[in-house]
Formats: structure tokens, C-alpha cells, sequence
């Protein structure tokens, strides 16, 4: 059997590049950084970090935010038009 075995996969030259200098400037190779994340999510049970949709995490962070300076009187809103105004 052998000691190892093959993950090939695509990505963009130039990506590449970046990849390869910032590794390099951590002292690992792009196989060994691959090698770390994945003995990690092995680890781990999963991805080695939080995955999200930033795009939604701000939009309610930013709800939140509005509710709390509705709550404490910083926001004044006088009507709906107004409202949908602030929300574009």
C-alpha cells in the first residue's frame, strides 16, 4: 500500500502564486498548509473555522444595531416612507 496518496485540484494562476508566497513566507510548502487544514477538519469534525454569509451576518448585525438605536431614541422615524428610505 502506499505511504501516500493524490488530491489534485484547479485553481487560478495567479491565486496559486499568492497562495504559494504566503505560504512560503510562513515557512510551509502549499502541500503542507493542505496537510495542516486537513488533519484539522479531521480533528475537528468539520471546517477548521466558521463558515458564514457575511452578507446576511451584516444585514441582521445591522438590524440589530437599528432595533437597539430605535429602542433608545436615536432613530426618529416620522413615516414608512422614510423607513424604506433608510433601508436603500
Amino acid at each position: 500500500m502506499a505511504k501516500t496518496a493524490s488530491i489534485n485540484m484547479r485553481v487560478d494562476p495567479d491565486f496559486k502564486e499568492k497562495v504559494e508566497k504566503l505560504f512560503n513566507e510562513l515557512g510551509l510548502s502549499t502541500t503542507e498548509a493542505i496537510n495542516i487544514f486537513l488533519h484539522q477538519a479531521v480533528l475537528q469534525g468539520g471546517l477548521p473555522f466558521e463558515v458564514k454569509n457575511y452578507k446576511k451576518a451584516n444585514y441582521f448585525a445591522e438590524l440589530h444595531q437599528s432595533i437597539e438605536q430605535l429602542e433608545h431614541g436615536k432613530i426618529v422615524i416620522k413615516s414608512i416612507d422614510e423607513l424604506e428610505e433608510m433601508s436603500n
